[in-house]
This record gives structure tokens, sequence and C-alpha cells, in this order.
């Protein structure tokens, strides 16, 4: 054989070795994506799939990735997810930035509220130039609901399940300030139990705890879900509500919350009948801070108690 003909077949050898190895990697690839839980992808430069794992294709509601090829995250989520995904990638795409651990939302199966932990990467060709993005996410919704829980537990009175004194003071201030941006009005209820202490030593703190809950249960049915209500301390309570702070909406709002708790309430098949008084601050007429409005707020709920 001659050295020419020797050196073409060792190049032909060559290439085909190399043909070879890269069906292989491509059949393990592609085997991979079949298998793993994770959420793979690959997009190009337009965020159409190129590639996905199987997981991602079921999660979309489709049998195999292939059939997502061609497609963007426009076609197959919610648009207000699809946007949130589309503007990350693109930041990746026309800078070449990479990110990692980012959590993002996502709605699976069974349509409910689901999260993952994303990283995403910038693809680039032989020439350096950017051609798509490789990202991998992964479930995190078990964790996600976990800490949601335990914030909110750090959130709440663990007796009422109404929020706690903490929470309300951070919570109204960042009230205040939007009250005051969007020149809205806005109005504190500070309610006591009457002679709570006589309820407890007459019937004991069972029966003492059911009256704190059923009062809690009967505020949060009397105001609206975007009202701030706290269990202040003991069996006081204040309420931040965003109204039109006139006198006659006002005391029709304070003469309900009374009738409202004087309702007779059942422990061991004995009625007990306990009524509060209440007081009332107003912003921006009492005062535009909020320790100042519980002050006041406070003041009159004693002379009401009088």
């Amino acid at each position: 054989m001659s050295k020419k003909k020797k050196n073409q077949k060792i190049t032909a050898d060559k290439i085909c070795d190399e043909f070879l190895r890269l069906k292989n990697i491509e059949s393990v690839f592609l085997r991979f994506l079949e298998l793993t839980p994770d959420f793979i992808y690959i997009k190009d430069r337009e965020h159409k799939f190129l590639y996905t794992s199987n997981s991602f294709a079921n999660l979309a509601g489709y049998k195999s990735w292939h059939e997502l090829v061609g497609k963007t995250d426009f076609d197959i989520f919610p648009q207000e997810h699809a946007k949130l995904y589309f503007e990350k990638e693109k930041e990746i795409i026309l800078s070449g930035e990479h990110i990692t651990s980012m959590e993002e939302p996502y709605y699976n199966e069974n349509n409910k509220l689901c999260y993952v932990v994303s990283s995403k990467r910038a693809m680039y060709d032989e020439n350096k130039k950017i051609i798509g993005l490789f990202g991998i996410s992964r479930d995190i919704t078990k964790r996600k609901e976990l800490e949601i829980k335990l914030q909110e537990h750090a959130n709440l009175d663990t007796l009422t399940n109404l929020y706690n004194r903490r929470f309300f003071l951070e919570q109204s201030k960042k009230l205040i300030e939007l009250c005051k941006r969007e020149k809205k009005s806005a109005v504190i209820y500070f309610i006591d139990l009457n002679d709570f202490k006589m309820v407890n030593d007459s019937y004991g703190h069972d029966a003492g705890d059911k009256i704190l809950k059923k009062t809690s249960k009967r505020l949060k049915e009397k105001f609206r879900a975007s009202d701030l209500i706290c269990r202040f301390g003991g069996d006081e309570f204040l309420v931040f509500t965003i109204m039109k702070n006139d006198k006659k909406s006002v005391n029709s709002i304070k003469k309900s919350i009374k009738e409202l708790i004087k309702k007779n309430i059942t422990y061991n098949n004995k009625k007990i009948e306990v009524d509060c008084s209440v007081g009332v601050a107003s912003f921006p007429n009492d005062s535009k801070s909020i320790d100042s409005l519980i002050r006041k707020a406070d003041k009159r709920m004693y002379e009401d108690k009088k």
C-alpha cells in the first residue's frame, strides 16, 4: 500500500472513530434526558427549545421532548411566568452572564403553584459567539412550602392565628407609607374585651382561650382579607384598615364590632357573654405615625370603657 493511500485510510478511520464517538456521546446524552428527574432544557437565541429532558416535557403536558422542539415558554406556560423566564434569559443571551440558584415559580400538571431553583448559562460556538443557553431546574416545592409555613408561623399569634404584635407594627408602617404616597386615609380600631379576667377566674383559662379564638374568627369574618388584624396582647386586638375617613362610616363599623363580639359564646353548655370597648384613631387626621395612632386609639378605648 502506498504512503498516500495509507494516510488516506488513517484519516478515514479517524473520522469514522470520531463519528462513532460523537454518536455514542449523543446517545448517552439523550438517554440521560430520558431518565433524569430534573428539568433540563437547551434553547437557541430565539428562546426556542432544541432539547429538553422528558421530565420537563411531561411537566409541560407532552409525552416526549421532541414535541417541544421549536416552541417557546409562551407556548407552554402561563403568560406571567413565561414573561418572567424570558426577561431573565434575554439577559443571558445578550450579555453572556450566567445565573445560579435562582428561584422560579411554575404550575404543575394539577395546576398547583410550585417552585424550582434554576441555573442557566450561555452556550457558545467555536467562534465564541453566543448561540443559545443551557438550563437546569430542580423542584424545591416542599422546601419552599416549609419555608413559607415557618415564616407564617413567625408572624402569627399561636393561639388565635391572627398576626402578632411585631408583624402588625412592621406591616402597618409600610401601609402608612403607602397611604402617604397614594393620598389615602386609614383607620385603626383598638379593641379590648371587658372584664376578661373575670371570665378566666369564673370559667377557667380554656374558656378564656375559646373566647379569644372566637373573637379572632369574628374579626376576620368582619374585615377584608387586605385589612391588617392582630392580637396586640392579652385580650387586646388591633385592626388597620384603609378606608374613607368619614365619621359616620367609622362609627358604624365601631358599633358593628361591639355587636359582633357581644354575641354569646357557648362553653361546656354554658353561654358566656363578653362585650368590648373600642377606640378609634385615623390617618392622617389624628397622626401620621403608627405609634402615635395606636396610643390615641388606646386612649380612646379607655374613654369608651369608662
